[in-house]
């Protein structure tokens, strides 16, 4: 791996099931089950799947004009089993609008 494909966080126990994790740039979040306002893993997997996504949507949708809206929903099933724990069903949904009028018809031009 090189600098310039490595990716990395760590991630330190603040207490019963909560975690803080630390980027390389000195960023924190924090999380835990789900018995607070914090994300769950789950909530920030999904997070990670309709960010990386969005952003780069973001780029080619934002190549002739800006979005006026541009949303994203992220859903998926936690299934538990014996074995573990999976996320089956996983969708991404993307509302975008632009403006009316010229400046968003160049959005529609090819």
């Amino acid at each position: 791996m090189s600098e310039d494909t490595l990716r990395s966080v760590e991630l330190t126990r603040i207490g019963k099931a909560r975690f803080e994790a630390t980027n390389v740039r000195g960023g924190t979040l924090e999380f835990g089950e789900g018995k607070d306002q914090d994300f769950t893993p789950v909530e920030l997997l999904l997070t990670a799947i309709a960010g990386c996504t969005a952003i780069d949507v973001d780029y080619i949708v934002g190549k002739k004009v800006d979005p006026v809206i541009f949303d994203v929903h992220a859903q998926g099933d936690k299934v538990s089993v014996s074995t573990g724990n999976r996320i089956t069903n996983l969708e991404v949904t993307f509302t975008v609008t632009f403006p009316e009028g010229e400046d968003g018809d160049v959005a529609l031009k090819r």
